[in-house]
């Protein structure tokens, strides 16, 4: 078990590892009230001009240190909303919740189903269906580090709001409730065993399904999190979502990004992701 000023130490890393570098450009505007909102979150959303109604959603979370409009800015979700003509929300952690922005995906009182910053999002989400006339089978979601572990929580706590989900170097769910045993899981010590995963996901929601369909993306020279997450990540979701899914992984096959989760190397066309770096200004 980590000391606390072990941890104390990670923390004050993780504030000063990524200052910004430029001004953000802010395309974003706030949602508004949207509920009760017992997770204490605040909710930034793009809208394109001339949104059709029964459009789709996508729900973006940030990684540690980082605010929407940063994340925004690096990963450039608003244009694409503009390009192809569906709405973005997203949700964003506070210093009053989190001194590193992180969303709190390691916190047992904010991951379960009705409560703390999951409920947050999930009211978020409902807010802006009703408001903007979203299609509800076109709602997926996706994270960054934090951000990613908190997409995990979404999917593993209300999987029939979401058509699919993209998880980026990420966590799985229910594998930390401290934040000694969240940096310990971000170098992959300490990873419960698959069996021990499937158990944490089983018991985050009563859905039998139909389930989300998932894409874990993740590089092989992480700094904060080990590739070993996304493959207890992949396994832990595909076997409860799918009991005969494969053992074996299809790797550098322009398919698989539609069909089969996988880590580390992929191909796509002429272009290989091999290693995910930090153009997102991803911290955790």
């Amino acid at each position: 078990m980590r000391s606390l000023s072990d941890t104390l130490a990670r923390l004050a890393k993780m504030r000063g590892a990524n200052p910004p570098t430029s001004p953000v450009d802010d395309r974003l505007t706030d949602l508004g009230q949207f509920g009760s909102n017992r997770g204490e979150l605040e909710a930034k959303i793009y809208i394109p001009k001339g949104l059709m109604p029964r459009s789709a959603l996508v729900v973006v979370l940030h990684g540690c240190t980082q605010s929407a409009a940063v994340y925004d800015q690096a990963s450039g979700w608003s244009h694409l909303a503009e390009d192809y003509g569906f709405a973005v929300l997203f949700p964003q952690q506070t210093r009053a919740n989190n001194a590193n922005t992180c969303f709190n995906w390691f916190v047992p009182g904010d991951i379960r189903k009705d409560q703390g910053e999951a409920f947050s999002i999930r009211q978020m989400i409902e807010t802006t269906i009703a408001r903007y006339d979203i299609d509800r089978s076109r709602i997926f979601i996706t994270g960054l580090s934090a951000g990613g572990a908190m997409t995990n929580v979404m999917l593993a706590t209300n999987p029939e709001l979401f058509a699919g989900g993209a998880i980026i170097a990420g966590l799985p769910y229910g594998t930390a409730t401290t934040v000694p045993e969240a940096f310990d899981r971000m170098r992959g010590q300490g990873l419960p065993s698959v069996d021990k995963l499937q158990s944490l996901l089983g018991s985050a929601s009563n859905h039998k399904g139909p389930w989300p369909t998932i894409a874990v993306w993740h590089g092989t020279k992480r700094r904060h999190s080990a590739p070993g997450e996304c493959q207890s990540d992949h396994r832990s979701v595909a076997r409860r979502a799918w009991p005969s899914y494969p053992t074996r992984y299809r790797r550098n096959d322009r398919r698989a990004i539609a069909q089969d989760l996988d880590c580390g190397r992929w191909s796509r066309g002429d272009r290989v992701l091999q290693h995910q770096k930090h153009g997102t200004r991803h911290s955790a």
